[in-house]
């Protein structure tokens, strides 16, 4: 979908604090961290502050800063995506940084189709689990991983509520 430029305007009104300039945002097509149903994530760079460390500017969020960045395309966009679009920018925007939660730095119009910019995580869940495979029971940080678990499952739920809510 082309968006015309009222519909760009009134989309720019709505998220203006954590839009990225335009041309501060390179995105590496050849380069597929995942794809799923209904966007692809591709690795990009991302020029000078994010929106997230400017509102924040926290010692956590210094990192933010000329830094690469996973960025979220979707593969097809209409007016149900760009509802979603706006509910997850405003959902993300309320939850900040967070060091267990991989945050959203930004969003970005590099072209005719708006785009989420996020930090890259280190690793997955999935990876982190399975460098605790042959270790023995313990060793293995129980604790550490039910607060990890807790707070994805906890952000889950106070991310739903904001989509159900608005």
């Amino acid at each position: 979908m082309n968006m015309s430029p009222e519909e760009i305007a009134e989309m720019k009104s709505k998220s203006d604090e954590m839009m990225i300039q335009h041309g501060k945002t390179h995105i590496n097509f050849e380069n597929v961290f995942g794809k799923g149903v209904s966007s692809t994530v591709f690795k990009g760079h991302l020029i000078g502050p994010s929106p997230l460390h400017q509102q924040q500017k926290t010692a956590q969020t210094q990192k933010f800063v000329d830094c690469d960045v996973a960025v979220k395309v979707t593969n097809r966009f209409g007016q149900t995506e760009v509802e979603q679009l706006f509910k997850e920018i405003d959902a993300m925007k309320k939850m900040g940084y967070h060091e267990n939660v991989m945050c959203m730095l930004g969003w970005a119009l590099p072209g005719d189709t708006p785009c989420l910019v996020f930090e890259i995580a280190e690793k997955d869940l999935l990876h982190y689990m399975s460098e605790f495979r042959d270790a023995v029971a313990e060793v293995m940080p129980y604790q550490k991983i039910l607060d990890i678990l807790r707070q994805i499952i906890l952000d889950k739920f106070l991310f739903m509520f904001f989509f159900i809510k608005a």
